[in-house]
């Protein structure tokens, strides 16, 4: 994950959004409840400025992923979506991922 610090995250006006269709087992966030079916949308744009996950997100700091703690490590590589997540991942952002793994 450490390459990941090199992969720009969404920056203004881009703000995208990611549409998940709810299970349809329903779904509880904090005290909401979801219902089966619902289209929920988490912003990439809020997920990666959340101080609370990324310190500092406006500086480039490779270091981040450096951590021995991987309750916070995990927490970084869940909300990194630079390119989304899951079956909607962008070709694009695994080809630049093995490209700079090289």
């Amino acid at each position: 994950m450490f390459v990941d610090e090199g992969i720009p995250p969404p920056r203004l006006p881009i703000r995208g959004r990611l549409p998940r269709i709810c299970p349809s087992t329903g779904w509880t966030y904090a005290t909401y409840d979801i219902p089966p079916g619902a289209t929920v949308s988490p912003s990439s744009y809020l997920m990666h400025y959340n101080v609370g996950v990324f310190p500092n997100p406006d500086v480039l700091d490779p270091e981040r992923w450096l951590t021995t703690d991987e309750a916070t490590l995990k927490l970084r590589e869940r909300h990194f979506v630079s390119f989304s997540k899951g079956s909607a991942v962008y070709i694009h952002g695994i080809a630049q991922r093995l490209l700079l793994r090289r």
